[in-house]
Formats: structure tokens, C-alpha cells, sequence
């Protein structure tokens, strides 16, 4: 029942450079998969990916982007961060959104308080899972620009 991380976006572009212009090309990286028993939350991938739940599950991969400078805020492509993995609902496992995806309620969903951590996208950070399993609430944290949101805690 615990669920991979999503993967971070793919996204094609022609991008117009002007001479002598250096650009600063971030490759994200994969999120760390559950291994074993140990109840902790897992990194995500470098550079975005959002990190799972503590309950199961793998953070998700890292954003690609490419910048004009080392901040952020140069971003001038980007293909946003996976959400993190969480714990899963009945027969579903709880995998986390790609990027550039909502994660949204799984199709035939078993349990309506049930959603999955979205990927993260070009203008906004994805949202955090969401789960009430026997009776208890379960939230993750809503990710950054081009940050995968976090798999339930």
C-alpha cells in the first residue's frame, strides 16, 4: 500500500539565446525510495521533488529548470517537481502526482477523503496529500514554486 514518488515533468521548448549569455541549466534529481520498514519521511529528488509521507512512501523526483543566474527566480523553463508518495486506500497505493500533474482522487476511489500529493508545475508548488484512515487525519505540506507537494504525515 505505500506509493512511489511521481516523476518530475518533461517539457520541450526552442529557446532563442543571445551570444555570449551564460545560462545555468538544474537537472532534478530521483527522490529517495522506501526501503525496509523505518517510519520517516524520504527526501525528494534534487532540485523540487516533493518528500514522502512519514507513514510509506518515496519522495518524489526534482524539477528541471534552465535560469539566466543561480536564483530561482531566473527560471526561464521549467519542468516542475513529482509530488511525494504516501501511504495508500484499500487496494490503491498512494503515488504522488508527476510533475506538472494533479494528483487529484484516484478513479474508483475506496475512501472520498482521499487525495494524492500533486506535482509541482511551471507557476505554482504542488498540494499536499491528504487522507483520514481510521478515524485520523493526515496532511502533507503544499509544495513551492516548481516543488512537488509532500505525501501525508
Amino acid at each position: 500500500r505505500f506509493g512511489s514518488g511521481g516523476f518530475g515533468a518533461i517539457v520541450t521548448a526552442v529557446l532563442k539565446v543571445t551570444p555570449r549569455t551564460t545560462y545555468y541549466i538544474y537537472v532534478g534529481g530521483m527522490g529517495v525510495s522506501r526501503q525496509g520498514t523505518a517510519i520517516l519521511a524520504r527526501a525528494g529528488g534534487y532540485n523540487g521533488g516533493g518528500i514522502s509521507g512519514t507513514t510509506e512512501g518515496s519522495g518524489g523526483g526534482g524539477a528541471s529548470d534552465i535560469r539566466s543566474s543561480t536564483s530561482r527566480a531566473s527560471r526561464i523553463l521549467v519542468a516542475g517537481g513529482g509530488g511525494g508518495g504516501s501511504v495508500g486506500c484499500g487496494n490503491l497505493n498512494g503515488k504522488g502526482g508527476n510533475g506538472g500533474s494533479n494528483g487529484g482522487i484516484p478513479p474508483n476511489n475506496p475512501c472520498p477523503a482521499y487525495n494524492l500529493a500533486s506535482g509541482g508545475s511551471q507557476s505554482a508548488g504542488g498540494t499536499g496529500a491528504f487522507a483520514v484512515l481510521s478515524g485520523v487525519n493526515y496532511y502533507g505540506s503544499t509544495g513551492s514554486l516548481g516543488v512537488g507537494g509532500a505525501g501525508q504525515t
